[in-house]
C-alpha cells in the first residue's frame, strides 16, 4: 500500500464490552494491555526465597509457559524460580488449565495471595496471558501509587495481593511486517516475535512477496528466491555501489519460525500478492506477467504496472504457490493481497480482454475480483479461508473472502454489514512506517493527529452503536509494519514501538476501560521494561524537546530563552546548564529556562520513582537558535511529513554512517516556522538522496517549482511558501547518492520581527535526484539580548 502522504499514528480501536469493575486506579497496577477486571486484596507474595512454578504433568504448553515465566520473573527480579510438577512443597506459583465459567477463549483469572500465586485457564493461551501479565506485576504499580511490596526491576521484593479476571476484547489482535521490502533475519522476526508476545497480540501477517522481493521458498518454482530474491541497480546495496540486495527464508527457516510463534501463541498469516504486487514473481517467469518481458526486480517503490497473467498456466501457477504455503502455514486464513492493481496492462492485451468477455465479466475490476476468487475457492476446498486488502471489493467481494481494511474503516464496515468478517488496519492510524511524531510535528498542520500516542482514544472502529450482526465481524485490529523505508530488523522495532502497545490496547481492552492519561502512566513503565529487554524502543513519546530562542534586551544578562516539552506531556522534566547529565534530584522544569549562548542544556523526563523515561536531549542555545536540522523542521503550508527515508537504500539502520532524513514525499519543501529576526545570510545543506522511491506517474504528481537556473536550486520563502522570493541558492549538478552540497545567500532585512521561512530544492531537470534538506544555518545580527553576538 502506498503511505504518502500520511503520517502518524498510535491510534486507539474497539467497542466497549462488559466487564467487571476496575479497581480503584490508586491500586491498580501498571499493566499494558489494561486487564478487563482488576480486584486489589490485601497483603503480597515474597518473591525472595525459593519460589516453584507448577505446571500440570504432561501439559507441554502449560510447561512452556512455566519456563517463559521463569525466565521472565528472573529478568525482573534476579530471583531463580525453578519449574516442578504439582505436589512440590513450599511456596509456589501454580498453573491449572480449568474451566472457569463465563470466561472468553484466550481469558484467564490470576490470582495472588501471600500464601501463593494461583493462574487459572480453560485453554492454553489464556494460561500463557496469565503468564504474561504476573511478568509484568514487579516493578508495575502506577507511577506515584502507593503499592506496598512492590519493586522496580532487579530488585526482588514482593507483589501486592490482587484477583485479575481478563479476556481480550478482539480475536485478531496483529501486526504485519514486510519482509519484501527490506530483509529481516530470522533471528529479528523472532525478537519481534517475543516483543508481540509480551503484549497479548497473537498474529503476525507476513508480507512475503512483493515487486521488490520474493523471500518463500518454493519448491516447485525455484527461481522465484534464486531470481526473485534479490534486486540490483546503481544505486541498490548498503553503499549503493551496485551490490545485489536481497534474501530469502527457506522452507526450514520457515517452519522454525512459525512453530517459534505458534509457542507463543501468535499465529502467522503469510501474504502472497496477487493479482498485482508481482514484478518479482515476473522477473523469475517472465511468462506469468501480460507482456511476457522480464521487467527485473523492482529497485524502487510506489504502484507499479505489473499485473500477473490470468491464462490456466498462471492460475497453475497460483494454485502451486498456494499448496507449498498451505504446507508451511497452518493458519486458518492465508492472505492474497489485491491491492493496488494498476489495471492498464490488463487493458491493453487482448488476450486478457478475451478472458474477460468469456467469463462474461463487466471489467477489470471484475476481472480481479474473479482472480482473487480463484484462490480463495481452492484455500477453501482445502480448509482455509482468504483474506485481502479491501480494495477487492471494488470488483463485488468474492464470496470466500474476508477484509482488511486499510482505506480507514469503511471497507471493513462495508464488508461486515455483508457478512463478511473484517479486520481493521486504517492506513492513517496504524501503519507505523510514518513518523512517530515529535514536538515540531505539532506545527505541521496536517490532517492527521501528529502525536503517535495522544490520540490513542480517538478512535474506534466497532462502536456500541452497530448493529449486533456488524459488530461481531469486526475480528480485529491490525498495525501494518512497511520497509521502504526500515532497512533491517532495528528500525523495524524502532518504528514499531511503543505504538505498537497502543495497539495491543486497543485490541484487548474492554473500550470503556481505556482512557489517555491512565494508558500513557501505564506506557512508561512498559517502555523502561520493554528497555530492560533490549528492545530498541523509540523514546518519541517522552523525550525532551529543547527549543531557544533570543531573550529579550531587558532580561538581566541572560542571552537565550530554552523551552523544553515532550510529546505526551508526561513526565517531570529536570535538567542541567553545566555539561552534566540529569538526575531525578536535577532542576524541575517549570517555566521556561533564561541561559547564556553557550551553555549545554541537558533535560530528560523523570518518573516519580526517579527512573528516567529517555535518552537525554543536549542543545547550545546559539546552534538551537540558528541552525535547524532536517527533522526539527515541519512540513509547509499544505503538505505533510511523513516518512524518514535512508542517505542509501539498505544500510544497516543503527550505524554511525547511515543517516535518515525526514521529508514530505510529496514536494520538496520545509518550513522553519518563526525563525530568528536578524538573520541576514542563510546556508542551506542538501543531499542528492541515492534512490528513487517514487514512479514516474508519482514523480509527476509532485509539487514543482518552475525554475530558471541550469541546474538546481534552493528557494528560500516567507509565510506561506509564496513569493517573493527572499533568496534564490544556485546548485551544482548532482548525481543521485552523490556528496551533500551547501547553497549559501544573503537574506533581506526581517525588520526585526520572527518570520516563518520555507525552502525548497528543485530543478529545472525532471530526472534530477529529491534534493532533501539536511539542516539551515542562519547568522547575521540577532535582535533582543543577542545583539552584538554573531550567529553561526
Amino acid at each position: 500500500m502506498l503511505r504518502f502522504p500520511f503520517r502518524t499514528m498510535c491510534a486507539a480501536l474497539l467497542a466497549a464490552t462488559a466487564c467487571s469493575p476496575l479497581a480503584p486506579a490508586q491500586a491498580a497496577p501498571a499493566l499494558l494491555p489494561r486487564p478487563a477486571a482488576v480486584e486489589a486484596g490485601q497483603g503480597a507474595f515474597a518473591l525472595t526465597g525459593p519460589v516453584t512454578i507448577v505446571a500440570p504433568a504432561g501439559d507441554e504448553a502449560a510447561r512452556f509457559a512455566a519456563t517463559w515465566l521463569s525466565h521472565a520473573l528472573h529478568d525482573a527480579t534476579g530471583g531463580r524460580f525453578a519449574v516442578g510438577a504439582a505436589g512440590t512443597a513450599g511456596r509456589t506459583i501454580v498453573l491449572e488449565r480449568a474451566a472457569v465459567p463465563g470466561l472468553p477463549a484466550e481469558g484467564y483469572v490470576l490470582t495472588v495471595a501471600p500464601a501463593g500465586i494461583r493462574i487459572t485457564a480453560s485453554d492454553e493461551a489464556g494460561l500463557f496471558y496469565g503468564a504474561v501479565t504476573l511478568a509484568q506485576m514487579p516493578g508495575a504499580q502506577m507511577p506515584g501509587a502507593q503499592m506496598p511490596g512492590t519493586q522496580t526491576p532487579g530488585a526482588g521484593g514482593a507483589i501486592a495481593a490482587v484477583r485479575i479476571r481478563d479476556w481480550p476484547r478482539l480475536s485478531w489482535r496483529g501486526a504485519m511486517l514486510d519482509s519484501a521490502r527490506h530483509f529481516q533475519t530470522p533471528d529479528a522476526i523472532r525478537a519481534l516475535l517475543d516483543a508481540m508476545a509480551a503484549l497479548k497480540l497473537n498474529t503476525l501477517h507476513w508480507h512475503l512477496t512483493d515487486d521488490q522481493g520474493w523471500r518463500l521458498e518454493i519448491r516447485r518454482y525455484p527461481r522465484l528466491t534464486a531470481v526473485g530474491g534479490w534486486r540490483r541497480s546503481p544505486v541498490s546495496g548498503p553503499r549503493g555501489d551496485g551490490a545485489p540486495y536481497g534474501g530469502f527464508y527457506s522452507q526450514a527457516e520457515v517452519r522454525a519460525i512459525v512453530a517459534y510463534a505458534a509457542a507463543r501463541h501468535i499465529t502467522i498469516v503469510p501474504e502472497i500478492e496477487m493479482p498485482g504486487h508481482a514484478r518479482a514473481a515476473i522477473a523469475a517467469y517472465p511468462e506469468l506477467g501480460v507482456t511476457g518481458r522480464d521487467p527485473g526486480v523492482a529497485t524502487d517503490y510506489g504502484v507499479l504496472p505489473w499485473l500477473y497473467n490470468v491464462d490456466d498456466h498462471t492460475m497453475q501457477f497460483v494454485r502451486d504457490v498456494l499448496d507449498e504455503v498451505m504446507e508451511l502455514f497452518p493458519s486458518t486464513f492465508i492472505h492474497l493481497g489485491g491491492d493496488e492493481a494498476i489495471k492498464d496492462q490488463w487493458r491493453a492485451s487482448p488476450a486478457v480482454q478475451a478472458r474477460l468477455h468469456a467469463l462474461g465479466l463487466r471489467g477489470e475490476e471484475q476481472l480481479e475480483s474473479w482472480f482473487i476468487e480463484q484462490g480463495g475457492r481452492y484455500l477453501a476446498a482445502h480448509g482455509r479461508r482468504m483474506i485481502g486488502w479491501d480494495e477487492i471489493l471494488r470488483g463485488g467481494l468474492p464470496p470466500s473472502a474476508s477484509v482488511m481494511s486499510w482505506h480507514g474503516v469503511d471497507g471493513a464496515l462495508a464488508a461486515a454489514r455483508a457478512g463478511h468478517d473484517a479486520v481493521v488496519a486504517p492506513e492513517h492510524l496504524v501503519y507505523l512506517d510514518f513518523l512517530q511524531g515529535g514536538p515540531a510535528d505539532r506545527l505541521s498542520g496536517g490532517r492527521y493527529q501528529p502525536e503517535a500516542i495522544a490520540g490513542i482514544t480517538g478512535f474506534d472502529p466497532a462502536p456500541a452503536s452497530l448493529a449486533p450482526e456488524v459488530s461481531r465481524h469486526i475480528i480485529g485490529v491490525e498495525a501494518p509494519i512497511w520497509t521502504e523505508y526500515l532497512t533491517d530488523g532495528h528500525a523495524v522495532q524502532q518504528a514499531a514501538f511503543p505504538r505498537l502497545d497502543a495497539v495491543a490496547e486497543a485490541g484487548w481492552t474492554p473500550q470503556a476501560l481505556r482512557a489517555p492519561a491512565d494508558f500513557t502512566a501505564r506506557l512508561a513503565v512498559e517502555v523502561l521494561r520493554q528497555k530492560a529487554a533490549g528492545l530498541p524502543v523509540s523514546d518519541a513519546p517522552f523525550a525532551v524537546a529543547l527549543t531557544a530562542r533570543p531573550a529579550p534586551a531587558a532580561s538581566g544578562g541572560a542571552a537565550a530563552i530554552v523551552t523544553m516539552t515532550t510529546q505526551s506531556g508526561y513526565g517531570a522534566i529536570r535538567y542541567t546548564t553545566d555539561g552534566s547529565l540529569p538526575t531525578a534530584s536535577s532542576v524541575l522544569y517549570t517555566h521556561p529556562v533564561h541561559v547564556g549562548l553557550q551553555a549545554p542544556v541537558t533535560a530528560a523526563t523523570f518518573l516519580p520513582d526517579r527512573r528516567m523515561l529517555a535518552a537525554p536531549t543536549t542543545i547550545r542555545a546559539a546552534d538551537a537558535i540558528w541552525t535547524r536540522q532536517s527533522d526539527a523542521l515541519t512540513a509547509c503550508p499544505g503538505g505533510e511529513y511523513s516518512v524518514r527515508i535512508p542517505r542509501t537504500p539498505d544500510a544497516a539502520s543503527n550505524t554511525a554512517s547511515s543517516r535518515f532524513f525526514s521529508i514530505d514525499p510529496n514536494t520538496a519543501c520545509w518550513a522553519w516556522r518563526a525563525a530568528p529576526s536578524g538573520a541576514t545570510q542563510v546556508a542551506v545543506t542538501v543531499v542528492p538522496m541515492a534512490w528513487s522511491f517514487m514512479q514516474p506517474g508519482e514523480k509527476a504528481a509532485i509539487r514543482r517549482y518552475p525554475v530558471s537556473e541550469p541546474d538546481g536550486v534552493v528557494i528560500v520563502r516567507g509565510a506561506g511558501c509564496t513569493g517573493p522570493d527572499l533568496a534564490r541558492l544556485p546548485l551544482p549538478p548532482m548525481t543521485a547518492g552523490g556528496p551533500a552540497v551547501t547553497a549559501r545567500g544573503s537574506l533581506p532585512a526581517d525588520g526585526g520581527t520572527p518570520r516563518d521561512l520555507c525552502v525548497i530544492t528543485a530543478s529545472r531537470h525532471p530526472g534530477a535526484p529529491y534534493a532533501a534538506v539536511a539542516d539551515i544555518t542562519l547568522s547575521g545580527t540577532p535582535q533582543g539580548a543577542l545583539s552584538g553576538a554573531a550567529g553561526r
